[in-house]
């Protein structure tokens, strides 16, 4: 488990368990990886707090290191490449900017909240972190950054194949 047995606040049968037929094992993993997110809002929010609490320009990064299915075929759990489920690859991606950050930048923060919707993979996860961090460099790609006027979307790859043709919505 992921969160302090403290935390739990998932115990019940998940909305759509019937329409799937879900094992109670199934309906048990559902419930912890709903509670470990829940967990992680609350130690989100712990971070937020403090760092509000600074006079000090500050950024928050956040993202999961993978998505999960969470059988919403009716038998696919889990996050194993081979099993080919777009919930196993788009994860939470967050920014927060504290104020006194925003008040140093201004126009930042409503660029970002413009671009959110931005498809991106994390390879190129360097460029934004720096940009946040007001660091340049020589080699720095704008077009890389997703945090840039300057970004340019490029094919999303799983293995070697189109992840857009894999995973239409």
């Amino acid at each position: 488990m992921r969160f302090p047995k403290s935390m739990t606040r998932f115990t019940d049968t998940p909305p759509d368990a019937a329409q799937h037929a879900l094992s109670k094992g199934q309906i048990r993993d559902i419930n912890d990886y709903d509670n470990s997110i829940a967990y992680t809002d609350h130690v989100l929010e712990q971070l937020f707090l403090l760092l509000e609490e600074t006079s000090r320009p500050t950024a928050l990064l956040y993202f999961s290191d993978h998505g999960e299915a969470l059988y919403e075929d009716g038998r696919t759990g889990g996050h194993a490449e081979t099993a080919g489920s777009r919930f196993m690859f788009e994860i939470p991606f967050l920014i927060w900017l504290s104020k006194e950050y925003q008040k140093e930048r201004p126009g930042f923060f409503q660029q970002v909240q413009a671009w959110t919707k931005r498809p991106w993979q994390t390879d190129d996860l360097i460029y934004p972190v720096l940009n946040l961090a007001g660091i340049t460099f020589d080699g720095y790609k704008p077009e890389k950054d997703l945090l840039s006027p300057d970004y340019v979307q490029e094919k999303r790859v799983l293995g070697n194949k189109d992840y857009d043709i894999l995973f239409q919505k």
